[in-house]
């Protein structure tokens, strides 16, 4: 449906910083045009913006896939 790439915490609290195991909250708000009836997903990586390499993602209560983390699955009505 769609993507958005911005910087996590507007550069203002890099991950580079962040204590091992801290939780680091982040609202970000995007929209779909045309959404897809149903079965839809968010899903959400982070990579370095120096190497373009994304990060490893821990398995741990979410579905981890391809250096990706599930977020939330829902359905659109047709």
């Amino acid at each position: 449906m769609g993507q958005l790439d911005h910087a996590i915490t507007n550069h203002e609290y890099p991950p580079m910083v962040w204590a091992a195991g801290e939780v680091v909250q982040e609202h970000v708000q995007t929209s779909a045009a045309k959404p897809q009836a149903g079965s839809n997903a968010v899903w959400m990586g982070m990579y370095s913006p120096v190497t373009q390499m994304r990060a490893a993602v821990e398995s741990g209560p979410v579905m981890a896939v391809d250096y990706r983390a599930l977020q939330v699955e829902f359905q659109v009505a047709p």
